[in-house]
């Protein structure tokens, strides 16, 4: 069996090996999900570029896709770079080039929901602090509106839970788990501590708790329909865990209160550190590269999402994304990469997408090839690629190529870097 690294979520797994011997896969450590991604990726026949023409797509070379794609981005006045949570760092940087040529808007999905994980407010408290720390060292695991049973499945399996660890000898049952969701979970199954909170009252829940926690505030019957018992039970946990980690996730973000969310978690985190404890934050992100999709924008412009290089520099106007923008009709074109766009997107703001003159580079599954005006396949970066991408916890994971031929098909980086030098070729 050969390694390789996963990326059929954001964990990266980088322990598991695979064998592919006359069409059937066999695989080491792989889950569910990554076992199904590795092999409708080996499987996948090789696609055709499609160039749409009189509503119709027709059968294009590589060639004459990319020259479609580079003239429709170089002839918009305002068009859209957008997707990328799935894409390599190494492809995100060509991305970056090729919006810079075309005075586009660039964002990516992390727009909504995990970029807000990584505000100023919180990103203090995930410097210094892995995966692999929450393996070693977290007493009490704390998931608050993250359900990583049906979107990260090794997440409990390999680091936070079930694990022992170098100050968690004996793995689960040194541990403590608390779910905190909206709704009952697949999560809250491996929990010792299960809250089912009303839409909206992570904030009101966690102020309650650092106020039981530094005394200067107490809870006598109940929060948000949440009784006394329940919450002070949990306090107790906190106030005795010599480390916490609270991994939290979209649910903090749905509610429409954000930025409140986020504060009070951490006003709760510099609760338990006053009582002398270590306590960490950390994402719990969907897509394989949320994280550096953010972090290799920052570090290229200094935004960590909606640059806008219309006056031909990278610049950021604050409150000004993607979603607002495509709603107002502000853009011309669209060059979606990496993702399914079309299909992901709410409803008004797909419909939206599907509008435009539309170049889609990716995996031929899903309603965004079928909608593009040119459609340029990729090959799998799991099997293609020794790129690099950010696991989740910003660990850099290289990636191991699998079946470098990729049944033919280019890496997402080498069609972009074609695309890239076609935009900058004027005819």
């Amino acid at each position: 069996m050969k390694d390789l690294v996963c990326d059929g979520c954001s964990l990266l797994c980088d322990d598991v090996k695979a064998e592919y011997k006359e069409g059937e896969l066999k695989s080491l450590g792989l889950c569910r999900l990554g076992h199904e991604c590795l092999e409708v990726a080996l499987k996948r026949n090789e696609s055709k570029s499609s160039i749409r023409k009189s509503g119709k797509s027709v059968s294009a070379s590589l060639d004459e896709a990319v020259a479609a794609a580079a003239k429709i981005l170089r002839e918009a006045k305002r068009p859209l770079v957008y997707g990328w949570t799935r894409s390599t760092n190494d492809a995100i940087k060509v991305g970056l080039d090729i919006a810079a040529s075309c005075k586009a808007f660039f964002d990516t999905q992390a727009s909504l929901g995990a970029l807000r994980a990584f505000s100023s407010e919180l990103h203090d408290m995930n410097i210094d602090y892995t995966l692999d720390d929450a393996r070693n060292n977290a007493e009490v695991v704390i998931y608050w509106g993250s359900n990583p049973t049906e979107s990260s499945h090794r997440h409990v399996s390999r680091f936070s839970v079930l694990p022992k660890g170098e100050r968690i000898p004996e793995g689960v049952e040194s541990r403590a788990v608390v779910v905190v969701d909206v709704r009952e979970t697949e999560t809250m199954k491996i929990a010792n501590h299960r809250l089912v909170i009303p839409f909206g009252s992570d904030a009101d829940i966690m102020r309650a708790i650092s106020g039981e926690l530094t005394g200067t505030s107490s809870i006598v019957e109940e929060v948000a329909g949440i009784p006394a018992v329940e919450l002070i039970s949990l306090t107790n946990k906190l106030k005795n865990s010599d480390s916490t980690v609270f991994f939290y996730g979209s649910g903090l973000f749905a509610s429409g209160y954000a930025s409140e969310n986020l504060m009070a978690l951490k006003e709760l985190i510099e609760s338990i550190r006053k009582n002398g404890r270590a306590a960490h934050a950390m994402p719990v992100a969907s897509d394989t590269n949320t994280i550096g999709a953010m972090q290799t924008l920052n570090g290229s412009t200094g935004f960590p999402s909606a640059v806008d290089y219309s006056t031909g520099s990278a610049s950021n106007s604050e409150g000004q994304n993607m979603h607002s923008l495509l709603l107002g009709e502000r853009f011309d074109a669209a060059l979606v990469v990496g993702s399914d766009i079309v299909a992901t997107l709410p409803g008004e703001l797909g419909a939206c997408m599907s509008s435009l003159p539309l170049i889609y580079i990716g995996p031929p599954d899903g309603l965004t090839p079928s909608r593009a005006t040119v459609f340029i396949p990729a090959g799998s970066n799991m099997v293609l690629t020794e790129e690099t991408m950010l696991r989740v916890d910003q660990e850099p994971i290289q990636l191991i190529p699998f079946h470098k031929d990729g049944n033919g098909q280019l890496s997402e980086t080498e069609v972009l870097r074609r695309l890239l030098h076609a935009v900058r070729v004027r005819d």
